[in-house]
């Protein structure tokens, strides 16, 4: 009897192949935060205006002031007005990642760029190992080469944001979700249900991943009898509380009204409920000016943010309430912003918010919105492809419903999108695969069959 030995990484071809696509996209990264972010990396070390670098400061601060020993505070409340106000406005995994340059005694936001591009990096293996078990070794190397490419995924690294870390969590719980589907175990469901709650404790709406991804998985899987589909559903929950529990028991410790994961929906979605953003040129997206009244009125920096994220949702619900009809009209924009159908009929007008409100220079928001047109083309082919081929589209799907979600609930910006972006790029590599084979068999003749790259390995 014969045993055939694994084949050492080194001599892998796939594995050579996604480290040659990892390093160039790394360099991507870096060479990105290096040049083109410089000036606003620079603005870190002046007196601006903490409120001018927007989350990106939030992030980078309070890693620090969580290493001085501070805990989650507002960084912009002790820094402009002395105030130590406790803050769950972000839950906290990509802060923690940043507390290791900060726990080095590294304080330039440019290193703490840098090391978000290690994870973004981290998520081009991601998103190669997953597309090679989705379907085929090929077609994880082109999902992840489009992924070191698009500005839409690189250019968060170099922005300090959350989103970095969300588009990582949400790769691993695609990744770990075909892994679960080919070959379903106790220890696989478990790994799921962690994967998606790290993606709630990256953005906290990406929470919905347990009830929209891990638990229909699971009910689908017809090869095993009901029991153990419970018991795995047990299982995934216990490692859910696992992940997400220390966060909310911390939460319910330091607010006076509770606090699950985030203080911060009321404020977002107020900022989305005014006649600018249901009337005005920002029809669909955003505006400070909308939250401004109430923040200056309730004297929001001295306030529990507790107390403070009650009064801002009842505001917008209230402004809901009075303008009913518009919802509908609100929300199909926010749709027709998020499908970029909206930019091709608006004079690109998401690439101008981009740049102008974003801050984000006009290679990236012009290169993200070009490249997202193709992507999606060729992800509805891909999508088709699974489809014929009985391959669940389940995992690659859900973080689309996901942002949908929270898009319809608050407003669209391309940040929102970036949590799903990975599965665009999954869903047209399968797409691409599909298109270049079907071309190959064109050029033979259509005589002799073409080594398939839906073959997983």
């Amino acid at each position: 009897m014969t045993t055939t030995r694994p084949v050492p990484l080194w001599r892998d071809p796939f594995a050579r192949a996604l480290t040659a696509i990892v390093v160039i996209g790394l360099g991507i990264r870096v060479v990105y935060i290096l040049t083109a972010r410089q000036d606003f990396f620079a603005a870190f070390d002046t007196n601006i205006d903490p409120f001018a670098l927007g989350d990106s400061y939030l992030y980078q601060r309070g890693a620090q002031l969580l290493v001085d020993g501070h805990g989650f505070i507002n960084p912009y409340q002790l820094d402009l007005f002395g105030v130590r106000q406790q803050d769950a406005s972000h839950v906290p995994l990509f802060m923690l990642w940043l507390t290791v340059p900060a726990a080095l005694g590294i304080e330039s936001a440019e290193v703490a760029a840098l090391w978000s591009a290690v994870l973004g990096a981290g998520t081009l293996v991601i998103v190669g190992l997953a597309g090679r078990e989705m379907v085929g070794p090929r077609v994880g190397l082109i999902a992840a080469a489009f992924a070191a490419v698009y500005p839409n995924v690189f250019s968060h690294d170099g922005f300090l944001q959350s989103e970095t870390m969300a588009i990582f969590t949400v790769s691993l719980a695609v990744w770990l979700a075909y892994r679960f589907w080919h070959h379903p175990t106790t220890l696989r469901a478990v790994a799921v249900a962690a994967a998606c709650a790290l993606a709630a404790m990256s953005r906290s709406e990406l929470v919905l991943l347990v009830g929209i991804l891990f638990v229909p998985l699971v009910l689908r899987t017809t090869s095993v009898d009901w029991r153990q589909r419970v018991r795995w559903l047990v299982f995934g929950g216990i490692a859910v509380a696992l992940v997400i529990g220390p966060w909310v028991i911390y939460n319910f410790t330091r607010f006076e009204r509770p606090v699950l994961l985030s203080d911060n929906l009321g404020y977002t979605l107020l900022t989305a409920t005014c006649d600018t953003t249901y009337y005005g040129d920002s029809i669909g997206y955003w505006d400070f000016g909308c939250a401004e009244p109430t923040y200056r009125r309730i004297d929001a920096p001295r306030n529990d943010r507790s107390v403070n994220e009650v009064a801002f949702r009842e505001e917008a619900l209230d402004y809901i309430s009075d303008h009913k009809a518009r919802f509908v009209v609100v929300t199909m924009v926010r749709w027709l912003r998020f499908a970029g159908i909206w930019d091709l009929t608006h004079g690109f007008d998401q690439v101008d918010k981009d740049r102008v409100v974003e801050g984000r220079d006009g290679l990236v928001a012009w290169g993200g919105a070009l490249m997202f047109y193709p992507l999606a083309v060729l992800s509805v082919a891909g999508g088709m492809v699974l489809w014929r081929r009985r391959i669940t589209i389940l995992p690659v799907v859900a973080p689309l419903v996901v942002v949908l979600a929270a898009v319809t609930l608050t407003f669209y910006m391309n940040r929102y999108r970036a949590s799903a972006e990975t599965c665009l790029c999954l869903l047209a590599a399968v797409g691409a695969d599909a298109a270049w084979r079907r071309f190959a068999r064109r050029r033979q003749g259509g005589t002799e069959p073409v080594r398939s790259g839906l073959a997983r390995s």
